[in-house]
């Protein structure tokens, strides 16, 4: 139903992201059950478009097999390609999956991860984009 990976945010977190305009990105009304019952405060994080920003000259690649697309790459260390990400407004990039490589990471702006940290939210990993490198999310 849903193309990769992405994540589940309770009511405050919805609220907070319903703050900016995030371009390709669906917040669909989600049910948490649990052995204690079940919880209707939640929304899942729908992303159905990619961004493809990472700069293909300074990201370290490695391709999955010989003559594919660059969508069949490996992206093991990005570099973001400034070019691209300053012709967008930045309230419509907060939240995005990377296009064009062949495990589309999901990228958040600093401004919502200080926004997760200063509100103790747990279940996600931050990595900054200059520090990570393929496998670190695992």
């Amino acid at each position: 139903m849903f193309d990769g990976p992405s994540f589940v945010v309770n009511n405050n977190i919805k609220k907070e992201l319903d703050k900016y305009d995030l371009h390709g990105i669906q917040l669909c009304p989600a049910i948490v059950i649990e052995s204690t019952g079940w919880d209707e405060g939640y929304w899942y994080l729908n992303i159905y478009q990619y961004l493809d920003c990472w700069d293909k000259d300074k990201s370290i690649t490695r391709p999955l097999k010989a003559g594919r697309d660059i969508e069949d790459t490996k992206v093991l260390k990005y570099h973001l390609d400034k070019s691209v990400l300053n012709k967008i407004p930045e309230n419509n990039r907060m939240i995005f999956k990377m296009g064009g490589d062949f495990y589309s990471h999901i990228f958040i702006h600093e401004k919502l991860v200080t926004y997760f940290l200063k509100n103790n939210i747990t279940g996600i990993r931050f990595f900054k984009v200059s520090d990570f490198e393929e496998g670190m999310q695992i």
